[in-house]
């Protein structure tokens, strides 16, 4: 974020929500807001809702809209690179060499050596493997977000296509004429969205370093035990 004064404001406009940090001072605020794709007017809104008109020339942003953002406010962009890399200087990250986000949109990881960007990975412009991807099974599941953080997490689900929508709606119907509960067939959509999420980006790589985890599905108990 850049500074001007004491007062900073980071602004992530991802595919499903925005996110602001506002910072004053030794304070800080956090808020989100879904946009129903409709970026630009959530974003209005929160600066409205938040009084932070005043302090948009000490903001920055990043994400998939921020450029949206950008031509409507002059508001400057910041690369989801430089970001990530950011991120890793932070006290306590300096010695993550993987650094991985998964959105609702959008695969990447970062991998650093010596302090350095060494490989930058991102998955193709489907959103098998997303955010996304679950949340489109979510609804034909009858769940919410609220619902899935009290599903357990079972070690050996069924298995359900996580590359296709299509596929994964056919196997979800056979699964349950099977007779698996939601709880399972939940558990067995994360594993595969977790297990083909860490192929994308690793791709065969021997994975000798702790992974630092950020994104919407980090807040996934089931995705991260499976990832």
């Amino acid at each position: 974020m850049k500074e001007k004064g004491q007062h900073r404001l980071g602004i992530d406009a991802g595919a499903q929500s925005i996110k602001m940090v506002f910072q004053n001072g030794g304070s800080q605020h956090r808020m989100r807001k879904e946009h129903k794709g409709e970026p630009m007017q959530a974003f209005q809104q929160m600066l409205r809702e938040e009084g932070l008109e005043k302090h948009l020339s000490s903001a920055v942003a990043a994400g998939k809209y921020a450029r949206l953002l950008s031509s409507k406010s002059s508001i400057p962009l910041v690369s989801p690179v430089s970001v990530l890399s950011g991120s890793l200087k932070k006290p306590g990250l300096s010695e993550i060499r993987y650094l991985v986000d998964i959105g609702s949109s959008a695969l990447s990881l970062l991998e650093v050596r010596n302090g350095t960007l060494y490989r930058y990975e991102t998955n193709s412009l489907c959103a098998a493997g997303t955010g996304a991807f679950l949340d489109q099974q979510m609804g034909r599941l009858n769940l919410t977000y609220q619902s899935v953080e009290e599903i357990p997490i079972i070690k050996v689900p069924p298995s359900i296509a996580s590359r296709c929508s299509v596929f994964a709606k056919s196997d979800l119907i056979h699964r349950q004429q099977a007779g698996y509960s939601i709880p399972q067939l939940w558990n067995g959509l994360v594993k595969g969205l977790a297990h083909a999420a860490f192929s994308t980006l690793f791709r065969g790589v021997n994975v000798d370093s702790d992974v630092l985890i950020i994104g919407g599905l980090a807040n996934n108990k089931v995705f991260l035990h499976f990832f």
